[in-house]
């Protein structure tokens, strides 16, 4: 889809239209709203009754700028959809028909209607409005003359310039516009006032030498904070102050020149002259005034640019209704729509360019207040509000930006104070980084110390390590050398093959057959009813009773144990573990004593033999075996009770292996029964009644087996 020009110009139009329009209502808006309260920092300067007078004022304002805008709107679209343009046109053509003059007084018709447009709004807003609200004192014909001398002597002479422009266009050829250019720059030092500080900065000595000596240590300590010097403080005349601001300063940081406006001189106080001195040097630090320029002349050199594009042509013309005469280049059509149409399509371009100023505006603000301090800035800022108040404080942004193009004063304080308090909060997060950037310091300090102790102690441990590695190496090689060269090493001998001492009769005890002893084949209930059966007999013998006839049937004993024939008893080794107990070691001696030529060779009788192993059926085969067992084991479980006992033993039982191999059989059986004599003074319980009893049954075997081999003896 193709958009026309006039379509673009329309739309550009409406733009403007619709903008301006609800910028003056939300401002209009805005101040109802606030009307009722004075601003906290302007409480103690400002009245409730000056604040609502000069909101009345900014609303009755703000209705009539939208009123002229609304007019110059409808003074737009009739000039170009209404064929205004081709009127006038067709007029000028008829009256003058010279074509130079027509593209001369063109645009200058053009342009006095929108002086005439402005004069009744000009004239309600500067002078019947403030009048009326009592913010001036001038007469109707003192502003009158005032108003001709600024509008229209100013149009009168701007014809001579146009008449000049265009001279120089028609001659100028292809390059008219750099001309072109070259003189509205030019003009812009005059509109933006910047032509008498630029006396000021040809002519210094035009502004006396202020003679404030507080003033000047001030401003030198000031300009140490700041990073510059002030080389000079001047005052400028009275006459100028319309046309200047409260101060302005020249030079690049190094001799300065600064000066103050002469009321502002005179009314404002010490700390207050210092916080405008801020702002003048910050606006020369920052160029404002320079960058204000530069930036309208940038925008000037591409509309002019522009404009020798489109002059040759005149199609454009034709789309938005400017007729044109001749062959081009139309020069006075192309002032013309430079003069209608250029600012509504350019609006929305400058807003930018309005909004860097604020910008610089605020900038130096901040830069005061950096080096003077909140308090002393916004105190500065309320001084400079001109007293009586004649605008309201609290206008809205945007509306200043489109109206005024500075910022209010309620804007810059607050402006001010967020960009404190986040200077604050900036440097508070400064503090806090660096307090947790020291402590991390510290901590990695810390770190790297003990780690490098750490690897200090791994180094060390390391070379001690190496350290005895290599003594160890040295110490083995020293050990090899001798070991070669010592002349009484000799061969080593090899060692005898190792035999276990108890090799034989380990193996003589595991060839033993074991179907001879007592239990084998015996069942669990036999074995019950045997262990009971000797436990009543044991009962038995340790009743007073019963060891009174133990003692009274001795001699009978004796007397059957010499009548009865002796009976072979197998050896005790076949049921017993090898001990060092005494009792199997008279058990031994019995064995080989029983193992003897005679004893074997004698007859057995049978009646003796029935009597014998009825008797041994209660002795031998009744477990006595096993409580021989059982008292060595008793023995070897408690040392401290039995080894007196047990040395006793073992020496009688050596006593009697000699006199066996001497054939003394007497001092045996003697040594029997003084074993038999000692047992029984012992006094008697489980264990010992077994004990005894082993030995008891030992002895009788001694004597049968000593009468068996010695019949001779009675």
């Amino acid at each position: 889809m193709t958009f026309t020009f006039a379509q673009v110009f329309l739309a550009a139009l409406c733009f403007y239209f619709l903008v301006h329009s609800v910028t003056c209502l939300a401002e209009i808006i805005h101040l109802k709203r606030t009307i009722n309260e004075v601003p906290e920092p302007l409480q103690q300067k400002i009245p409730l009754a000056q604040h609502q007078k000069a909101a009345h004022y900014d609303i009755s304002r703000t209705k009539l700028n939208w009123l002229e805008v609304t007019v110059t709107t409808l003074l737009i679209v009739y000039l170009t959809a209404g064929n205004g343009i081709n009127s006038i046109s067709d007029w000028l053509m008829n009256a003058v028909g010279d074509q130079f003059a027509f593209h001369w007084m063109l645009p200058a018709s053009v342009g006095f209607i929108f002086v005439l447009i402005d004069l009744p709004f000009c004239w309600y807003k500067e002078f019947r409005l403030r009048e009326a609200f009592g913010y001036t004192h001038q007469s109707r014909p003192h502003w009158f003359k005032n108003y001709l001398l600024t509008t229209v002597l100013g149009w009168l002479t701007v014809l001579p310039i146009l008449w000049i422009a265009l001279f120089v266009w028609r001659n100028s050829g292809p390059y008219w516009w750099v001309f072109g250019w070259a003189i509205f720059a030019l003009y812009l030092v005059f509109s933006l006032n910047l032509a008498r500080r630029l006396v000021y900065f040809f002519y210094p000595n035009r502004g006396e030498t202020a003679e404030n000596e507080n003033l000047k240590k001030a401003i030198d300590a000031l300009g140490k904070k700041a990073g510059l010097s002030v080389g000079e403080i001047r005052i400028t005349k009275a006459c100028d102050k319309e046309e200047l601001p409260p101060a302005f300063a020249f030079g690049h940081r190094q001799n300065v020149k600064l000066f103050f406006r002469r009321d502002i001189y005179e009314r404002l106080s010490l700390d207050d002259l210092k916080a405008v001195a801020a702002h003048a040097l910050a606006r020369n630090l920052s160029h404002m005034y320079f960058q204000a320029w530069f930036m309208c002349a940038a925008a000037a050199f591409f509309v002019f640019a522009f404009l020798a594009w489109f002059a040759p042509q005149s199609w454009f013309l034709d789309e938005i209704g400017f007729r044109v005469y001749g062959p081009g280049p139309y020069y006075g059509s192309v002032l013309t729509f430079a003069l209608v149409a250029l600012p509504v399509l350019l609006f929305p371009f400058r807003l930018p360019m309005d909004a860097f100023l604020r910008h610089l505006i605020f900038a130096s603000d901040t830069f005061a207040m950096k080096h003077t301090g909140l308090k002393v800035t916004v105190d500065s800022l309320i001084e400079l509000f001109p007293s009586p108040m004649r605008h309201s404080s609290v206008t809205l942004g945007f509306f200043d930006l489109l109206f005024s193009h500075e910022p209010s004063l309620m804007s810059r304080i607050h402006y001010v104070q967020n960009k404190y308090e986040a200077l604050q909060q900036a440097e508070e997060e400064k503090t806090l980084r660096n307090d947790s950037l020291t402590v991390l310091h510290q901590l990695e300090n810390v770190s790297a110390a003990l780690v490098s102790k750490q690897e200090q102690k791994v180094k060390e441990a390391e070379a001690r390590d190496a350290r005895l590695l290599r003594l160890n190496h040295q110490f083995e090689k020293i050990l090899v050398d001798r070991a070669q060269y010592d002349p009484s090493n000799r061969a080593d001998h090899s060692l005898a093959q190792y035999k276990d001492p108890h090799y034989e009769q380990a193996m003589k005890d595991l060839s033993v057959d074991n179907r001879h002893h007592p239990m084998y084949g015996k069942s669990l209930a036999q074995a019950v009813s045997a262990l009971f059966f000797r436990l009543k007999q044991c009962i038995k013998r340790m009743t007073p009773a019963a060891k009174l006839k133990t003692k009274d049937s001795e001699p009978h004993h004796e007397e059957k144990v010499q009548q009865s024939v002796p009976v072979e008893v197998p050896p005790v080794e076949k049921y017993a573990v090898q001990s060092v107990d005494p009792i199997v070691d008279l058990t031994e001696a019995s064995d080989k004593t029983a193992s003897c030529p005679q004893t074997q060779d004698l007859p057995i009788k049978p009646e003796e033999t029935e009597q014998d192993s009825t008797d041994s059926d209660t002795s031998v085969h009744g477990f006595d075996i096993l409580d021989v067992k059982e008292a060595s084991s008793e023995v070897v479980q408690e040392p401290e009770t039995t080894t007196s006992d047990e040395t006793a033993e073992s020496e009688q039982t050596d006593t009697i292996n000699a006199e066996e191999k001497n054939t003394s059989s007497t001092a045996l059986q003697e040594k029997a029964e003084n074993l038999t004599d000692n047992t029984d003074n012992e006094p008697v319980s489980g264990k010992n009644a077994r004990r005894l009893k082993a030995v008891k049954t030992i002895a009788q075997r001694q004597r049968e087996l000593y009468a068996k081999t010695h019949p001779d003896v009675r």
